[in-house]
């Protein structure tokens, strides 16, 4: 499907503060949101997606400058830690783009409790991944309602790409309305600017069908190293994936595609590319 096709499919789809913040965390913590139906009630990712896993070809990154635009602090790990590994590696700029704080993970904690402590998590994240040389630039926009500012945020993923980068974002079809509308704008942003686009996927693998992936997949290997770098900078992301907590937002079932030896990326051509 030509790019300018896919836009139009895609377009078509329709607190206390004042308690030091651990604390406020383990006082409040409730059972997180679930982003979907009972997982345990549906066939793993490794069983739904093998079909297109399987038949997913090889992708040889260039070394070039790489956006990756994350909805929340720990989807830049979860979605694109391979890829940021590897441009790191190659000597390639790499800039995130943190679109919201992920205040909102838990409604029972105070959004600035947990906005600052997410903040810092992605920041350790980061370091884990990269080593000081990962570039950071947010946004602040509110977690859950980034749609409202999609103008906004195509404006700023246009501000810092540059001729010739790589945009990684999600999937349009995510199954978070974040991750969704961030889809689009990066998908719009690359269709007017030539970049090459590609797109990540995480709640999709448990709540999609691969039906719904027009696109094949194109997958990135992972060394021994890489995926214990990828680790590392998950385990940074405490609130998330435990640390004491009754009901992280991450647990086994959710990291599953992160047991896996490839990354699994959405590779669309660039304008140049379809009218060759």
């Amino acid at each position: 499907m030509m790019a300018e096709g896919y836009l139009a499919l895609v377009k078509s789809e329709p607190a206390d503060d004042s308690r030091d913040g651990d604390e406020a965390m383990r006082s409040t913590m409730p059972a997180a949101p679930s982003p979907g139906h009972d997982l345990s009630q549906t066939p793993t990712p490794v069983d739904r997606w093998r079909c297109r896993r399987d038949g997913a070809a090889d992708w040889s990154v260039p070394p070039v400058r790489t956006v990756v635009v994350a909805p929340h602090p720990d989807d830049e790990v979860l979605m694109f830690a391979g890829l940021i590994a590897h441009q790191v590696d190659a000597g390639a700029n790499v800039l995130i783009l943190a679109v919201t704080d992920g205040e909102a993970a838990y409604p029972d904690v105070p959004p600035s409790v947990l906005g600052e402590r997410r903040r810092g998590e992605q920041l350790a994240a980061v370091e884990a991944m990269g080593d000081g040389r990962i570039d950071i630039v947010r946004l602040g926009l509110p977690d859950g309602g980034v749609e409202e500012h999609s103008t906004a945020l195509a404006g700023a993923i246009q501000d810092v790409r540059s001729p010739g980068c790589i945009i990684a974002a999600p999937w349009h079809l995510d199954h978070h309305c974040d991750h969704e509308a961030i889809g689009r704008a990066a998908l719009d942003v690359a269709l007017r600017s030539g970049d090459r686009l590609v797109q990540g996927i995480f709640w999709g693998w448990h709540h999609r069908s691969p039906t719904d992936l027009e696109q094949p997949l194109r997958r990135l290997r992972l060394s021994t190293e890489t995926m214990k770098r990828r680790q590392t900078a998950l385990n940074c992301h405490r609130s998330q994936v435990g640390a004491g907590h009754r009901s992280p937002v991450l647990d086994a079932s959710a990291l599953e595609p992160l047991a896996w030896p490839f990354e699994y990326h959405i590779v669309l051509p660039t304008q140049r590319e379809e009218q060759a």
